[in-house]
């Protein structure tokens, strides 16, 4: 799978996604850092990418608005800080990243809209 991480998440996600095999991308490494939401998206789908964001709010309103609009859309993860590490750097990387592995092999095709990432346990 093809993945685009956000900023609130530390560019150790998208290395650990490579060492499984995915393609992935931090908005960093792809030049996005700092933008909009509405950028990000807008790359994520012109790149065929999910993006992996914790933002919500702006991303679902930002998929309804592609939507009404006929434009192309793409998979988006939801993924809460509040249920990885609290301890953050390296330890929330790794969870967040093998979280996503198995997100990705039990949903090997996912719809073009919101996915929330499941706790797993």
């Amino acid at each position: 799978m093809r993945f685009l991480i956000d900023e609130m998440f530390g560019a150790q996600v998208a290395s650990h996604l490579r060492g499984a095999g995915h393609d992935a991308v931090h908005v960093g490494e792809a030049g996005l850092l700092s933008c909009s939401d509405e950028d990000v998206l807008s790359r994520a789908v012109k790149d065929g990418r999910v993006p992996v964001t914790e933002n919500v709010d702006d991303f679902v309103v930002l998929l309804t608005q592609r939507s009404d609009a006929g434009l192309a859309l793409t998979p988006v993860v939801i993924a809460g800080k509040g249920s990885l590490p609290r301890r953050g750097g390296e330890a929330m990387s790794h969870a967040l990243g093998e979280r996503l592995i198995r997100w990705a092999t039990e949903t090997p095709e996912p719809y073009w809209h919101v996915h929330w990432l499941p706790r797993y346990r």
